[in-house]
């Protein structure tokens, strides 16, 4: 699976990637199943989720 873009920069530049913060999580998009392979905790602020009835917020 291929890490998102700039991703590889963390291991060229010796930094250690502690942490992923999103503010908006839309998880029928699958960005956290992406993210996952770098082994840090993500956190997000919001999941929006949009249906036939609208948009819906989760914390």
């Amino acid at each position: 699976m291929q890490h998102p873009s700039g991703s590889h920069t963390f291991g060229d530049s010796g930094a250690e990637l502690c942490g992923i913060g999103c503010i908006i999580e839309k998880p029928e998009e699958g960005g956290r199943h992406v993210l996952a392979d770098l082994d840090a905790p993500i956190i997000t602020l919001a999941k929006i989720r949009f249906d036939e009835d609208g948009l819906h917020v989760t914390s």
